[in-house]
Parts: structure tokens; C-alpha cells; sequence
């Protein structure tokens, strides 16, 4: 009696092309969110390693001498225009490079941290003289879309929900 029923409910096909669309639409919702994502995440990176190749261009040209670090966010800021609160979740590292050694510092450069608003990195900002090799590095700290699936997971992170792109150029402050 209930196999009968069961193998009636089996051979039936009207609704078949619901439940097809049940169980696909997760899956291609998600793999449209993790593409969206992806390119959000490509496009950033970009932008951001745009912003840094023309603040070194600024940086080497003026022979050591350095803007603020407000006044180096705000100009990477002006020029990648993509991030959300520019101002607010950038970290920049300038130091010289010690050509003898050849020590660049840390491996990674610190990043603000967005649930914790009392960090504040412990970066260094000095930037050489004439002729002097210099590390400029930068961190962005943003909020993933999905930060517990795909790219999000796999992220280096600052916190609970933020993840950190970082980008690094090295440049030779010209003679004055």
C-alpha cells in the first residue's frame, strides 16, 4: 500500500520544473553574489594599486620630503574612488629600505581595524633623502559582502567581519 503510493508520487511530473527551480536558485543566486564580489574585490585592488603608483610618483619627486599622513590618505583617496570611507579605513607605510641588509620591514603592514575605532597602527612614516630606496605600502579595510563564503572566507582579516587588500611599490627619492 504505501510503496504504491510512493512509487504514484515518484511517476508524477507536474511540478517537476518547480522543484528544479528550488533547488537551482541558491545555487545560481550564489554564484552570482560570489562573481559580484570577485569584481568588487579585482576592482579595488586596482584602484588601489593605481592610487599608490601615483603617490609614489608625487613622493619620489619631492626628495624626501613628506606630506602628512592625512594629506597621503586623502590623495590616494582623490584618486581611487571606489572605497567607502576612504579616509577612515586606509593605513600607509613609508620607510626606507636598508640597501645592505636588504630588511623591508614586516611582512605584512598593519591594518586599521573597524570594529576596534581606538586602533591605531603602529606604521612607519619617514621617507628617506636623496637617493634613498623607499617602501611605500598601503592597507584598505572593508566589509565583504558575503564574509562567511568564498572570497570572504579566504580574506585576510582585521576583525570579526573586515577584510584588508594591501599593495606595496618601492621608489628612489630623486636628487635634489
Amino acid at each position: 500500500m504505501i510503496r504504491a503510493i510512493v512509487h504514484k508520487f515518484l511517476r508524477r511530473e507536474d511540478a517537476f520544473t518547480s522543484i528544479q527551480f528550488v533547488f537551482l536558485l541558491p545555487l545560481v543566486t550564489l554564484v552570482m553574489g560570489l562573481t559580484i564580489e570577485a569584481g568588487v574585490l579585482a576592482t579595488r585592488q586596482v584602484m588601489l594599486d593605481r592610487a599608490l603608483a601615483e603617490a609614489s610618483r608625487t613622493l619620489k619627486l619631492r626628495s624626501g620630503l613628506l606630506p602628512s599622513q592625512a594629506a597621503l590618505i586623502q590623495q590616494v583617496c582623490d584618486t581611487a574612488v571606489v572605497f567607502p570611507d576612504c579616509t577612515n579605513s586606509l593605513t600607509v607605510e613609508v620607510a626606507p629600505i636598508d640597501t645592505v641588509a636588504w630588511d623591508i620591514g614586516a611582512e605584512y603592514i598593519e591594518c586599521i581595524d573597524l570594529d576596534d575605532p581606538g586602533f591605531v597602527p603602529a606604521n612607519e612614516f619617514r621617507g628617506g633623502s636623496d637617493n634613498t630606496l623607499v617602501m611605500l605600502r598601503i592597507c584598505a579595510t572593508f566589509e565583504p559582502l558575503f564574509p562567511y563564503v568564498g572570497l570572504g572566507a579566504k580574506l585576510r582579516r582585521t576583525g570579526e567581519r573586515d577584510y584588508t587588500i594591501a599593495s606595496a611599490i618601492a621608489y628612489v627619492n630623486e636628487p635634489r
